[in-house]
């Protein structure tokens, strides 16, 4: 089973990367939705220099981001909210501090919401309620749980069709300049779909290439992409899926999906939540170890470990955590099929 590290803003230090490769990680991840192209290219090239210094195996895996706004920086990095508290989000890829305001990657922020409407961020961990319409740019939502929200993640809005079809074209043009192994690919619809196989065909991309499956289109359509010979592997990212189905079913969706895939013959790889107990945490959670040890008996290819290793300060002590638990799976389950 692969393990995949991401690396993103927390982790572009160059000893951080190091610590990452020498503790085993086979694929790093740079996901594209975090900084603009350039400056993660320029952090992608540093990671191959260390690589080639270590005289390690370990491959590049680049990341275009699925059609969903984003929060912008801030200095802060991450901010500590409470349930019921009041937060003001406006349109700026910038803010000094949340306390004035909490940026949003969007033009116009006001139009593109509703009162009462409910936003969830990044994978789910906080969601807010749409409260009052300030003007174009600013809205005042109110925090529905407690929760940690950090610079740059996701802020789930959708992005406008042609905007982001313009913006994944220029994305591929500047990735085509370097050197990479994998390149991940979200699944939004069958029409916008097609528009991003021609440009991944147009471009010649030779490099092996995931599907991501984060949303209702892509487990409807599911029989179809399984038949698709443009890429070589399907991820089943569940930090999309948690908020953009219903997140009691993600656990029967990861095994139909995997079902579907491996009848297929192409490899599958899972995201999201894996060990992220271990940012803090000694000894896993127990439900995130009985996690790991089903993928790892339902033959699951790889895992993509995403806070564990792009926010957590200690990633290779997750590393190290995945790999005890599978090599334990691995060196038992014949008991299991006695």
């Amino acid at each position: 089973m692969k393990i995949i590290a991401s690396v993103n803003p927390n982790s572009f230090s160059e000893n951080k990367v190091r610590k990452i490769i020498l503790a085993g990680a086979d694929i790093i991840r740079y996901n594209l939705g975090y900084q603009i192209t350039d400056e993660n290219i320029k952090n992608i090239l540093e990671a191959q220099k260390i690589i080639d210094s270590l005289n390690s195996s370990t491959k590049i895996l680049v990341d275009l981001p699925s059609n969903k706004t984003r929060l912008g920086s801030f200095d802060e990095f991450k901010i500590e909210v409470k349930e019921g508290e009041e937060l003001i989000f406006k349109s700026a890829s910038n803010s000094i501090s949340c306390k004035n305001f909490i940026p949003v990657v969007a033009e116009k922020l006001g139009g593109d919401v509703t009162v009462n409407q409910m936003i969830t961020i990044a994978n789910g961990e906080v969601s807010v309620e749409v409260i009052e319409i300030i003007d174009t740019g600013t809205i005042k939502a109110i925090a529905l749980n407690k929760g940690t929200i950090y610079s740059m993640c996701s802020f789930n809005l959708m992005v406008n069709e042609d905007k982001y079809l313009k913006a994944i074209e220029e994305e591929i043009k500047k990735i085509k300049t370097i050197k990479i192994d994998y390149l991940a690919l979200p699944y939004i619809n069958k029409k916008t779909q097609e528009k991003i196989y021609k440009l991944i065909t147009e471009n010649e991309f030779k490099e092996k290439i995931m599907l991501k499956i984060g949303n209702k289109e892509a487990i409807d359509d599911i029989d179809t992409i399984c038949k698709e010979t443009i890429f070589d592997a399907i991820l089943i990212d569940r930090g999309k899926l948690g908020v953009n189905t219903p997140f009691e079913q993600i656990g029967i969706t990861q095994k139909l999906i995997t079902q579907k895939v491996r009848e297929n013959k192409k490899q599958v790889f899972i995201s999201t939540q894996i060990l992220e107990s271990t940012i803090d945490n000694f000894i896993p959670h127990k439900s995130e170890i009985l996690d790991l040890t089903n993928m790892v008996l339902d033959g699951i290819n790889g895992i993509i470990l995403c806070k564990e290793t792009d926010v957590g300060n200690r990633p290779a002590y997750t590393i190290s955590v995945a790999k005890k638990i599978i090599n334990a799976v691995k060196q038992n389950r014949y008991k299991i099929n006695k």
